[in-house]
């Protein structure tokens, strides 16, 4: 049987707040939204408390990532739409283009 998801708003030690799916123990997994304090939005799937699996990134200067992450960081498959006006779309490894 599937356990009920649950959700809840959870503030980080790093002052990160979260809005979405947790576990048993209040740690993010599932779909959330996660605001941190520099103005970054994270949107998507989480695991653990980290963004893994499909998701969008949306940093405070204006730049847009969409595409695959793993752990915490972009991997995988990704487009980048940086501030400037620039694209970038394929492999990310690490969080970084591949």
């Amino acid at each position: 049987m599937k356990e009920k998801e649950t959700h809840s708003v959870v503030e980080r030690e790093d002052r990160s707040t979260y809005v979405g799916s947790v576990d048993k123990n209040n740690i993010p997994n599932g779909k959330g939204i996660f605001v941190f304090p520099n103005g970054d939005k994270c949107f998507g799937v989480h695991k653990d408390g980290l963004v893994h699996g499909q998701g969008t990134y949306i940093y405070a200067d204006g730049s847009v990532y969409v595409g695959e992450h793993k752990d915490g960081e972009a991997s995988g498959q990704g487009t980048t739409i940086f501030e400037s006006g620039f694209v970038h779309v394929g492999e990310y490894k690490n969080g970084l283009r591949n």
